[in-house]
Protein backbone atom coordinates (compact mmCIF):
# COMPACT_ATOMS: atom_id res chain seq x y z
CA UNK A 1 0.00 0.00 0.00
CA UNK A 2 1.20 3.44 -0.96
CA UNK A 3 -0.06 6.60 0.15
CA UNK A 4 1.16 10.37 1.19
CA UNK A 5 -0.10 12.13 4.29
CA UNK A 6 -1.98 15.47 3.48
CA UNK A 7 1.10 17.24 5.30
CA UNK A 8 3.44 15.70 2.95
CA UNK A 9 1.38 16.83 -0.10
CA UNK A 10 1.54 20.50 0.98
CA UNK A 11 5.89 19.80 1.76
CA UNK A 12 5.98 18.13 -2.16
CA UNK A 13 4.16 21.16 -3.90
CA UNK A 14 5.24 24.22 -1.73
CA UNK A 15 2.13 24.99 -0.05
CA UNK A 16 3.40 26.96 2.84
CA UNK A 17 0.43 28.41 4.55
CA UNK A 18 -0.96 24.53 4.81
CA UNK A 19 2.11 23.65 5.78
CA UNK A 20 1.82 25.72 8.91
CA UNK A 21 -2.12 25.12 9.19
CA UNK A 22 -1.69 21.56 9.54
CA UNK A 23 0.87 21.47 11.63
CA UNK A 24 -0.86 23.82 14.12
CA UNK A 25 -3.90 21.24 14.09
CA UNK A 26 -1.81 18.63 15.12
CA UNK A 27 0.05 16.99 11.72
CA UNK A 28 2.62 15.09 12.92
CA UNK A 29 5.37 15.56 10.80
CA UNK A 30 7.53 12.63 11.91
CA UNK A 31 5.37 10.42 10.09
CA UNK A 32 7.26 9.16 6.44
CA UNK A 33 5.38 8.79 3.60
CA UNK A 34 5.18 5.50 1.11
CA UNK A 35 5.73 7.01 -2.45
CA UNK A 36 6.83 3.59 -3.61
CA UNK A 37 6.65 0.06 -2.98
CA UNK A 38 10.06 0.58 -1.55
CA UNK A 39 10.32 4.41 -0.43
CA UNK A 40 9.46 6.12 2.61
CA UNK A 41 9.62 9.90 2.47
CA UNK A 42 9.87 12.28 5.37
CA UNK A 43 8.26 15.37 4.85
CA UNK A 44 11.30 17.24 5.22
CA UNK A 45 12.60 15.32 2.57
CA UNK A 46 10.23 16.31 -0.12
CA UNK A 47 10.58 19.67 0.71
CA UNK A 48 14.52 19.26 0.32
CA UNK A 49 14.25 17.09 -2.69
CA UNK A 50 11.61 20.02 -4.48
CA UNK A 51 13.35 23.18 -3.06
CA UNK A 52 10.69 24.23 -0.88
CA UNK A 53 13.45 26.14 0.73
CA UNK A 54 11.07 28.47 2.80
CA UNK A 55 8.98 24.97 4.02
CA UNK A 56 11.98 23.58 4.67
CA UNK A 57 13.30 26.75 6.79
CA UNK A 58 9.84 26.45 8.56
CA UNK A 59 10.22 22.96 9.60
CA UNK A 60 13.62 22.93 10.93
CA UNK A 61 12.34 26.24 13.08
CA UNK A 62 8.94 24.21 14.33
CA UNK A 63 10.04 20.65 14.20
CA UNK A 64 12.48 18.66 16.92
CA UNK A 65 14.21 16.78 14.51
CA UNK A 66 16.83 13.33 14.80
CA UNK A 67 20.02 13.72 13.34
CA UNK A 68 19.29 10.14 11.00
CA UNK A 69 15.99 12.50 9.70
CA UNK A 70 18.49 15.57 8.74
CA UNK A 71 20.86 13.68 7.76
CA UNK A 72 18.44 11.71 4.97
CA UNK A 73 17.67 15.34 3.74
CA UNK A 74 20.68 17.16 3.61
CA UNK A 75 21.67 14.16 1.42
CA UNK A 76 19.15 14.81 -1.05
CA UNK A 77 19.90 18.61 -0.49
CA UNK A 78 23.83 17.45 -1.98
CA UNK A 79 22.44 15.62 -5.11
CA UNK A 80 20.82 18.82 -6.03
Amino acid sequence: MTGETPLYVACKHGYLEIVDFLIAKGADPHIKSRVSKKQEESVLDVATRWNHIKIVERLVEQVEWTRAETKSAYRLHAKT
